[in-house]
């Protein structure tokens, strides 16, 4: 798909295929697409699409389906204008089974999308040292997960070889580094989710004698993606709401908001109170400023192709697209943000 009119795009890494720098997200944390109604869900898509955005992001795991299947209703008549993002989730119950999952998680994904093939299809399973297969949901896999000849990438190499994906991925949320790094390089993988965002850009800085304190640390992974042509989503650019919430001095979420901070208080609450560090450090004033400046930062790295964000309702959208129309921040304004984060909280010596 070539670039069009509106947002800036970008290429998906050596793929031939370009993504604009917003993607539409479709989670439980922001809710649209899950909790939203009909109409209002189908004209966030039209303005999203009318802007320029063509990157649309969703998972089974959203909604159990729903998002899918919302996703795909909106999308009708305009199937060909979009690339299509879905995930696989590995269960425990699947850790024996993982390239048949893919393929099962698939299908189904493409009949609530109402769609044969998707763009791009990753695994949501985070890349680790080590197993956790008392979880309830996806669990972490490790390396030989993913490289076994019936691991994960074999059966998203079958997948994309039948041609109902047209390139992979991996979703990097708590990965570890050390995990992702003999992955990057496997054909099968295209693109890597990545969490980015003012409170954590740990990802853009490379590994060093230092430690981070409080943020998961994912020093190396933005180069290991740049040195195997391998394209970055950035996601949580607004560290899950948490940034507005400190910029509006609440606690409240939105009343269709999800996901795992609205199932834990206690958690939102300490990222809010980190992340209201960060706002008075820099003298952020108001939510439309928090909201420019979270999404501009998190494509100013030429090595980030999109950022991916999630809406709870249609202003929420418009504010991601002005902000990014705006552009990359300036040199100045990207130190300016990286010298509060290390200094606030970040990096101190091991």
């Amino acid at each position: 798909m070539s670039p069009t009119q509106g947002l800036a795009q970008r290429p998906i890494g050596n793929t031939g295929l370009h993504a604009s720098v917003l993607g539409f997200g479709t989670g439980d944390n922001a809710g649209l697409m899950v909790l939203g109604s009909v109409a209002d869900q189908r004209e966030a898509v039209a303005q999203a699409i009318g802007a320029g955005v063509n990157y649309f992001d969703t998972s089974p795991d959203y909604g159990r389906g729903r998002a899918e299947e919302n996703l795909g209703r909106a999308l009708k008549g305009r199937r060909q204008e979009v690339l299509i993002t879905t995930k696989v989730e590995v269960m425990p119950a699947d850790q024996h089974r993982l390239s048949k999952k893919v393929h099962e998680s698939l299908n189904d994904s493409l009949r609530r999308l109402g769609t044969d093939h998707v763009d791009i299809l990753m695994i949501h399973n985070p890349p680790s040292r080590h197993h956790d297969w008392q979880r309830t949901t996806w669990a972490p896999l490790v390396v030989d997960d993913y490289l076994r000849p019936d691991g994960a990438l074999a059966g998203l190499s079958e997948v994309i070889a039948a041609g109902k994906v047209r390139i992979g991925g991996i979703a990097c949320e708590e990965a570890h580094p050390e995990a992702l790094a003999p992955l990057v390089g496997h054909p099968a993988v295209s693109i890597l989710n990545i969490w980015l965002n003012m409170l954590n850009p740990s990802s853009l800085l490379d590994p060093s004698p230092t430690q981070v304190n409080g943020p998961a640390d994912y020093r190396g992974m933005a180069r290991m993606a740049a040195d195997n042509g391998v394209a970055i989503a950035g996601f949580r650019a607004l560290g899950g709401g948490a940034l507005m919430s400190a910029a509006a001095n609440t606690l409240t979420r939105h009343p269709i908001a999800g996901g795992g901070f609205t199932r834990n208080a206690a958690q939102y609450k300490r990222e809010v109170e980190l992340a209201a560090r960060l706002v008075t450090r820099l003298g952020i004033q108001g939510t439309n400023a928090m909201a420019a400046l979270a999404y501009r930062f998190n494509i100013t790295d030429p090595r980030i192709t999109t950022t991916v964000a999630g809406f709870s309702e249609l202003s929420h959208l418009h504010g991601a697209i002005d902000g990014l129309r705006k552009g990359a921040l300036s040199a100045d304004e990207m130190q300016a943000i990286m010298a509060a984060w290390h200094e606030l909280f970040a990096l101190e010596p091991a």
